[in-house]
């Protein structure tokens, strides 16, 4: 592996080229641009030696690979975008290359202009998808985390709760269920404490904010008023 003078975690260009004067006009090119790059000479070793989490773009140059016949590689666990450098002309190679995912296809001797641009561009690109993907983590992350909590709630906390949801007052709970009034306020707020919220209002809200239902499935007897038994946030 040959490179400028950056690091694999500073890099934001990653050449993919056998070693030769074209690879290092090349990177030479990038540098005049304001890129960093890191220079690997082939996919495999790429992939070894650059973690996922670094940011960045893939400049693919196929010319060696087209002698023998032009072939995507398989990335398995590379999603980075990539730009494919090709000495050739060929239509053929071009659409493989965009049909197997390639973020553009530039033909050597390349362009100043057009390489800036398809680097910024595959830059971008890269920093989208990673903003997504921290996005998506996070609310996979708060959503696990409030059912973690759902399910810490003992079988009692669950009834109390489930009444609450059904519009009954703290009296009324305690009829249902046969303790004291001041018992279900403990049991109330236990539940508010260990769900993070300071109302049973807020309670709803974060799970309908989850599109989760509060998995309190246990049944309202037949015989309660149907006002009881439908399901109302308390005020």
């Amino acid at each position: 592996m040959s490179s400028l003078t950056c690091s694999g975690r500073h890099a934001n260009v990653f050449v993919i080229s056998t070693p030769s004067p074209d690879r290092r006009a090349v990177l030479r090119l990038l540098a005049s641009l304001g890129f960093q790059a890191l220079a690997f000479s082939s996919a495999e070793a790429f992939l070894q030696q650059v973690d996922s989490s670094f940011p960045g773009c893939l400049l693919w140059d196929v010319a060696a690979a087209e002698e023998t016949g032009f072939e995507w590689p398989a990335w398995h666990d590379c999603d980075r975008p990539t730009i494919v450098l090709t000495k050739s002309t060929d239509v053929r190679v071009a659409v493989q290359a965009m049909k197997a995912g390639a973020a553009d296809v530039l033909t050597k001797p390349v362009d100043s202009r057009e390489l800036a641009r398809a680097v910024q561009s595959a830059l971008e690109k890269d920093r989208s998808v990673r903003f997504a993907k921290a996005q998506l983590s996070a609310v996979i992350a708060e959503f696990q985390s409030f059912e973690r909590r759902l399910s810490s709630l003992t079988p009692r906390e669950r009834e109390v709760v489930h009444y609450l949801l059904a519009g009954e007052r703290n009296k009324e709970i305690a009829f249902r269920l046969g303790i004291t009034e001041k018992t279900v306020k403990v049991h109330r707020a236990r539940v508010l404490e260990k769900m993070g919220v300071q109302s049973v209002p807020a309670l709803v809200r974060a799970a309908s904010q989850r599109g989760l239902g509060l998995g309190l499935e246990s049944p309202i007897p037949a015989n309660w008023p149907v006002s009881s038994r439908s399901i109302a946030v308390p005020r």
